[in-house]
């Protein structure tokens, strides 16, 4: 019923095409959109009439909440709808009934037509990461040097941000998550494999560690993983039995469950997620490869900007949805990389 998806907010606007006004809504979409489905054709015109109304004079307002602070650009699809902008989704914006027809159906995510309102393609490492600022949390994907982002790692390095706190599985093994550690970027490393197991080979993070001027918290692997992936289903917590009884739970809540002992673990979440894919389409969904996968689809879906450098960019519609790992929903930046071959004995 209509009522069911009455807007909440302030009463909106008479629209143009009431009171006997020649200009009615429109009948059809744009052109080249196709159809959808007549009942999701008709949610949509019952969401534009009820959650959208016209603001004043340009139609346009500053962008507000959660979908306005997101990452990414305006996008440019086939249709010159695709170039609206973040404000667009305000409820008190878009006084045209055109565009507000495809700020609904981009909202049901139908994706008809191959309109594109955001477009999720950066041209270079360094504009994907320009935003990351000082005391950020960074999510970084790979299990050594496999799944490892090191293009994004290097430009990260480049733009200079400091006092970061990194997660990852490990450091200095195989990646360059210990290139920004030297480089003295880093204040806390969160991770199951911190140092080498090595007792000539010394990386920043440990030399920094034991000067006392960089904090480590190792994490149980699993946990780590549980963690990170608890924040991207939106769970604040869980109970483990993975270090019960030990350091690991020092300053934890435990409880008995079954007569054995468990320890809560918060959820990790990440203010940007740095990830390494294998090919993407235009939409952000990702296809992995091999064991190059490990912790990179977890991470993705904990960070608020989830970044993701790939070797390869198909238009959308051309992964086969069987091989998807990641959604696009989970995605905001996409960057072409050139594949980055390190080892565990290699350093910068």
């Amino acid at each position: 019923p209509p009522d069911y998806f009455r807007y909440a907010g302030p009463a909106p606007r008479k629209e143009p095409w009431e009171g006997g006004a020649k200009r009615r809504p429109p009948t059809a979409f744009p052109p080249g959109w196709g159809g959808p489905p007549r009942l999701v054709r008709a949610f949509a015109e019952v969401f534009i009439r009820k959650a959208y109304h016209p603001s004043p004079a340009s139609g346009m307002a500053v962008a507000e909440g959660p979908i306005a602070a997101r990452g990414g650009r305006q996008g440019a699809g086939r249709h010159p709808l695709g170039t609206l902008a973040w404000a667009d989704y305000n409820p008190r914006c878009c006084a045209a009934p055109s565009r507000r027809w495809a700020l609904a159906l981009d909202v049901l995510s139908l994706g008809v037509g191959g309109c594109t309102v955001v477009n999720k393609l950066y041209t270079t490492l360094d504009e994907a990461v320009a935003d990351i600022s000082d005391g950020a949390t960074l999510l970084v994907g790979g299990f050594g040097p496999a799944g490892s982002p090191a293009n994004l790692i290097q430009a990260v390095r480049r733009q200079g941000a400091r006092e970061l706190t990194v997660v990852a599985n490990n450091c200095g093994l195989g990646d360059l998550i210990d290139t920004l550690v030297g480089n003295g970027q880093v204040r806390k490393f969160i991770g199951s494999f911190p140092i080498r197991p090595s007792a000539t080979e010394v990386t920043n993070l440990e030399r920094l560690y034991r000067a006392g001027q960089v904090e480590v918290e190792v994490v149980p692997q699993g946990t780590l993983a549980e963690r990170v992936r608890a924040a991207g289903a939106g769970i604040a917590a869980f109970y483990t039995p993975t270090g019960a009884g030990t350091m690991v739970a020092e300053g934890k809540e435990t409880r008995l469950f079954d007569g054995r002992e468990y320890v809560l673990e918060r959820a990790l979440s990440g203010d940007f997620a740095l990830i390494k894919a294998h090919r993407a389409d235009t939409a952000g969904n990702l296809v992995y490869h091999a064991a190059a996968r490990n912790f990179n689809p977890v991470f993705a879906a904990a960070g608020r900007v989830t970044i993701v450098e790939v070797e390869e960019v198909v238009p959308a519609g051309a992964l086969d949805p069987e091989l998807v790992v990641t959604p696009g929903i989970f995605v905001d930046r996409i960057v072409v990389a050139e594949k980055y071959v390190a080892w565990f004995g290699s350093r910068e």
